[in-house]
């Protein structure tokens, strides 16, 4: 990236941040469109962007974006915590359950989800992720799948 575009980018993220701190969010969204065209590679202004997104209910692209953080970074607790607030909030019963699963993919290493983990993982997702998508607790059904409760 050239001077020119460094700077562009720099005014773009600031701009987007300075409405989005200031409650204006479709600016705010426009400004991170901006950063993103300038580098398609910078996790914070996707983050950004998919948390405009979200707050204007265009689910889709806040799922697009959010998963495009996870591309760029697997350990983006914050893009977890979004996507999952996201099909918490939006998605039907079945689009839960895909969150879940992505949880236990990114736990497990594996695509054996949540099939009897062992009880730290458990507690892992628990403290990492129930508290911001408002789930009370875990149980587990007759299959020893688990489950999360409002």
């Amino acid at each position: 990236m050239n001077l020119r575009d460094k700077l562009r980018f720099k005014k773009s993220k600031l701009l987007g941040d300075f409405f989005l701190k200031g409650g204006d969010v479709s600016a705010a969204a426009e400004y991170f469109e901006k950063t993103i065209e300038i580098n398609p590679e910078d996790e914070k202004s996707h983050y950004s962007l998919g948390f405009c997104y979200f707050h204007l209910e265009n689910i889709e692209y806040a799922e697009e974006e959010f998963r495009k953080v996870l591309e760029l970074n697997l350990g983006n607790d914050n893009a977890w915590m979004k996507l999952g607030a996201l099909y918490q909030q939006y998605s039907e019963e079945e689009g839960k359950g895909t969150w879940y699963n992505e949880i236990g993919k990114r736990i497990n290493g594996s695509n054996e989800v949540c099939k009897n983990p062992p009880k730290i993982h458990i507690q892992e997702i628990i403290e990492k992720y129930s508290n911001f998508v408002g789930v009370s607790y875990a149980k587990f059904d007759e299959n020893k799948n688990i489950s999360f409760v409002d």
